[in-house]
Formats: C-alpha cells, structure tokens, sequence
C-alpha cells in the first residue's frame, strides 16, 4: 500500500511541475521587452519567430498534457480498476463456494474500507458454513443412529430426493435414490396402495400423513417404519411437491408387540384365574352337598333292604349313580380351577403312555387303531399319575370320537426345549427351559378354525347333552397348568387333530447325558439343492430363509401339486423338505411318492403339527425318512436336512 501512495505522489509532483513550465513559458512568450529601434528591426522577424515559438510551446504543451492523461489513467487502473476487479473476483470465488478467500485491500479509502468489510464478511461466512458442516454432521450421527431420514418429491420435474440416511436404511448402497414408483414399491401390497393414496392427496389437496407401515428392504427384511408427509407450497399456495421424514422403527413396533402379547397373557391368564376361583367355590360347595345326599342314600339303602327287583331299589340306584356323575362333575371342575388335589411324583412318561394304550386298546371301536412312537432317553417329570392317565384318556375318547368311519391315533413323546421366542409369539404363560411332550394325535375330522378359540372354554361342547358336560378339555388344561406345563392344540379341517401336553422336565444330569446331542451340522454338501415345499407363506418364508443361511440352494413351493409340476421339468434337487397337511391333490407323502417315480433314491424330510406316525401312517414312505414336529428349532431342522442328505450319499 505503501508502494501505491509512492506513486500516486510522484505522479502529482510531474503533473504539477509540468502545469508550472506550461505557464512559465506562456507567460515568457507574451511579456519579454526589445529595445525600440531593435524592435522595430526585427519586429517582422521576431513576429514570425513569436509564432513558431508558439506553435512549439502549444505542441509541448499538448503532449504533456496527453503524456499526463496516460498517467492519470495508468495510475487510475493501478491503484482503482485492478482492486475493485480483484474485489470482484473475491467475492465470484466465494460465491461458488471456495473456502479461506482472504482479500488483504485496506486503507483509508473507499475501495480499502470495502476490501476490509468483504474480508470481515468472508471470515463470518467461513465460520457459519463450519458451524453448518457441524450441525450437518450430528444431524447425519443423529438419523443413522435413530435409523431416520428425509425425502423430497418435486411436482415440475417429478424428482424424488433421499438425504443420505434413506439408503441404509432401506439396504440400498450410499447414493441411490429410486424414481416414485420404485420408492412405493418397499411398502407392502396393502400398505403401498394405501401410502399412494395418501401421497396422491397429499400432492393435490395438501393433506398430510403420518403412519406406521411395513416395508422389505432391498436385501428382504422385514422392517417397520413411520412414514411422514406434508406439502410444500409456492408463495401463491400452489403445491410444489411433498417433503417429510422416514423412520425404521422396527425395533419400537416389536416391543410394542411383545408387551401387547404380554398384556394378552397377563389378561388370559387374570380371566382364568377368576374362572378358576368362581369354579373351584361352587365346585367345593357342590361337593359337600353331594357329599350328604350320596351319604344319606347310601344309609338309607343299607337300613331299608329292599328285596330284590324291588323298584324302589332301583329308585335309590339311580340316585346314587346321579351322585357319583355330580362328583366326577365337581372333580373335573376343580381341575379346571387348578385347585384339584394332586399328588406329584417323579414319572417317566413313556411307562405312563403305554400303560394308557393298553387301557384305552380295550375300549375303543374296532375301527380306531392306537400305536405310539416313544422317544428313548426321555427326560423324567414330576406330575400327578392320575391326572396325566385321566388327562390322556380324556383326549383319546374325543380322539375317536372325531372318527366316525374309524381312523388311526398315535402317541408319541418327546423332548423340547422352549424358547423365550416362542413364549411370547404363541401368548403363553410358561418359562423358557426343558419340557417333555407327550401328543395324541388322530385322523379324523377336525376342528373349524371358528371353534379353536373356545375349546378349552368350561362348558363349551360340540356334543350331544348325553355324550359330556364339555369340562374334559378344560380339566386337561386346568391340570397341565397346574403342573406348570401347557396345552398347544393343531388342527387341520378334514385331516385331523394334535394336542400336545407339555410338561416341565426335572434337572437330571444322568438323564440329560444320556439324550443324544443334536449333531453339528457341518458345511452343507457341495451343491446341495433342496425342494421346500409349505402353504403358510410365513413359515415357508422363515424355512427358505433358515435354510439359504446355512449354505443350501433352496426352491419353494406353495403346495403339493405346484412342487411337482416343478419337479416335472427340473428333477436336479438333493433333497425334498416338505410339509404333510397341505391344499391341494398331492399332501406331503403323495408328493414324495410321485417325485420318486421318478427319482427312487430321493431322501425327504417331513414337517407337520401333528404327531409325525399318525400323519403318515400307511403311506409307504421309506423307513429313513425323517419325520420332525413343528414347531422347529433351527438346530434341529439343519440337524434333520444334514442327516437326510448325508444318508442320501452313503446311499449313494
């Protein structure tokens, strides 16, 4: 700045001193004295000479005065035009965003002042565009963290935007951003026809939406997420497009589930506990009511003798069988309350079972045959004898009696270990641990779903009045809840029935070695392909899935009939998984037949609610074949296609 005043003073000093000479010499030209004669002599001389002299001085003159333009503009460009266009250039620079843009002008002048106030003004906007990039970055940290994004559609160009949370959230690699239709298509069939909707109104009326859906992700998780929407709107109220806010919020939706379930547990189990104590009073009242007419019959039949044949004989009989019926009533009454005396001792449940079928072998129609299918090694239980042998007994009775024509029942025990999963899905009210299952499974007719929900309910019976008082279900469940189990029930409409009697199992090292461990399943075998054949879009879904994780090639079928037209044209499969109630011509152990027409030496796994003799009793399947019971741990169903699969290469 220094350098530029230099300049800027010597360039005054030459203008000025040439300003001076102009006039020294003008003043010269017009008032140097001759003498007279002299003068006069020379007068015509010295006019001629005045003139050229004139001519000279206005010559010098001019081009001092061009000489001192060019410096004025010089000087004009050096120290004005090239700052206030470096200024300019300054300013173009952080427009466009650079950063650190220092002008480093100042003075007194007003181009100094200027340049001072743009380097202020740079330096300001500098640390607002940090504390910007901050804000950003805890508000990206903040939506990665919440799973929570924004979106932007434009109406002009039909341009949907995504902040950069959106992509991970819905597994879509950094950057991408579908079109709107593809955006829809994450929702799910029923929530995306209703999300368009309200988009659509959103973009027409203005209206927004704020609601919970379910969407797949690009990679097929299920997740749950809010979905928000609002218009934006020109400065005249025309609607320009639709903004809003996106977020996953699956884990929030499954504990909301869980603790809805769990509502649902505590208000069952409140309602039956309240069942239970009105049931057990009036029972226990009834009781000793009953108690006094049967004691005073019976002393009346004793003290009066009547002879034989006597009516009245018969009379006092029938009373006192009444009796008897009323005392059986307000037993099984109790049980259902829970509060029926029981005496618990160590059991093995196979001895229990099979003292039962020979029971029960000996009262059943001719028609209705009775195996069972007992597992080695069962763990042992604690549980009242007779409650368990009335409890079976009870079930096999309803068992036939939902075989008309005749049909087939199976007894069949195992061990289970409960997850906490699979407490809270199915709303019971037992502990996660070791159970022992006994199941007695028939294939009859069936239960209508509409009916499910209240066969356990007191009173409640299909039946003629003559063929029961409809307690039988509730004193089994009563008595299994009672002796902490629990009671899962599985039916089929046309096809049959499974109760499954589940009982907590006592902590008994010996016992618990000498279970077999579920074999390691190892690498799959290379190429393993499997056939998986389920109608329940859910489970089939949670199998394929199970199975693809674990290395298999997996194709699916929803049905029977589809598996083999599949099959049909492309017989390359190792193995066939397959459910055994299903729609359709083929169940599972046809379908088996049908592909091994084709292919003798195809292994198979079966799968099914029921008790696996009973479901395919009579079928002609091959003695390896493995049968397992839903529901399934995942160990023991890659156990079961590894077992499957390796017997199908030593086969082999």
């Amino acid at each position: 700045m220094t350098g530029r005043r230099s300049i800027l003073a010597r360039i005054a000093l030459i203008t000025v001193g040439i300003g001076v000479g102009i006039g020294a010499l003008v003043w010269v030209a017009g008032h140097v004295a001759m003498p007279g004669d002299a003068a006069a002599q020379i007068a015509p001389l010295a006019e001629d000479q005045s003139r050229a002299l004139a001519a000279r001085i206005a010559l010098a003159a001019l081009g001092l005065v061009v000489a001192l333009g060019i410096a004025l503009a010089v000087a004009f460009r050096v120290l004005v035009t090239r700052r206030i266009r470096r200024l300019t250039l300054a300013a173009e620079r952080a427009a466009e965003g650079e950063r650190g843009i220092r002008i480093g002008d100042a003075g007194s002048d007003a181009i100094g002042a200027l340049g001072a106030s743009l380097d202020t003004l740079m330096q300001k906007l500098a640390r607002q565009r940090r504390d910007l990039e901050r804000q950003k970055r805890l508000i990206g940290m903040a939506g990665e963290v919440a799973r929570f994004g924004g979106w932007r559609y434009q109406i002009a160009d039909k341009r949907l935007i995504w902040s950069d949370e959106m992509a991970p959230i819905l597994d879509e690699p950094p950057g991408f951003v579908p079109d709107l239709d593809a955006g829809l298509d994450y929702f799910q069939s029923d929530d995306r026809a209703r999300v368009a909707e309200l988009l659509q109104r959103c973009l027409e009326k203005g209206e927004p939406y704020d609601g919970v859906y379910q969407l797949t992700t690009a990679k097929g998780r299920r997740i749950w997420a809010r979905a928000v929407g609002h218009p934006y709107t020109s400065a005249d109220g025309t609607i320009l497009g639709a903004f809003g806010a996106f977020q996953d919020v699956t884990e929030l939706q499954d504990m909301r589930t869980r603790e809805a379930q769990q509502r649902l547990i505590a208000a069952e189990a409140q309602k039956n506990e309240s069942i239970g104590r009105l049931t057990g009073g009036v029972a226990h009242d009834f009781n000793n009511l009953l108690a006094v007419i049967m004691g005073n019959l019976e002393l009346l039949r004793e003290d009066l003798q009547f002879p034989p044949g006597d009516e009245r004989a018969e009379m006092l009989e029938s009373a006192l069988t009444a009796t008897r019926r009323g005392a059986d009533l307000t037993r099984n009454m109790l049980a259902f309350a829970r509060r029926a005396p029981l005496t618990p001792q160590r059991l093995n449940l196979n001895d229990l079972v099979r003292a039962t079928e020979q029971i029960a072998a000996r009262t059943l129609p001719a028609t209705v045959r009775i195996d069972c299918s007992l597992l080695a090694n069962l763990w042992p239980i604690e549980a009242d004898r007779a409650s368990i042998e009335s409890a079976l007994l009870n079930l096999i009775v309803n068992a036939s009696h939902a075989m008309p024509e005749g049909g087939h029942i199976t007894l069949e025990t195992s061990n289970l270990r409960v997850e906490e999963d699979y407490v809270l899905a199915r709303h019971e009210s037992i502990a996660p641990g070791r159970y022992v299952m006994v199941a007695v499974s028939d294939t009859g007719t069936g239960i209508p779903p509409e009916l499910m929900p209240h066969i356990f309910e007191p009173f409640f019976t299909t039946k003629g009045p003559d063929r029961g008082s409809g307690l039988g279900l509730s004193m089994v469940q009563g008595f299994v809840k009672q002796s902490g189990g629990t009671v899962r029930v599985y039916s089929e409409p046309g096809s049959g029935t499974t109760f499954k009697l589940m009982f907590p199992a006592l902590h008994d090292p010996a016992a618990e070695e000498a279970v077999p461990e579920t074999p390691a399943r190892g690498a799959p075998p290379r190429g393993a392909r499997l056939l998986l054949v389920e109608d329940q879009a859910d489970v089939l879904s949670a199998l394929s899935r199970t199975l693809r994780r674990a290395g298999y090639e997996v194709v699916t079928a929803i049905s029977g009939d589809a598996a083999a037209a599949l099959f049909a044209q492309d017989q390359a499969f190792d193995l066939v998984v397959t459910d055994i109630v299903m729609p359709g011509a083929l169940q599972g152990p046809q379908l088996v037949r049908r592909l091994r027409s084709r292919v003798p030496d195809l292994p198979a796994v079966f799968l099914s609610g029921y008790a696996s003799e009973a479901t395919v009793h009579g079928n002609g399947l091959l003695p390896s074949d493995i049968r397992l019971m839903k529901p399934l741990q995942r160990a023991d169903l890659l156990a079961a296609v590894a077992r499957a699969l390796s017997g199908a290469s030593g086969r082999a």
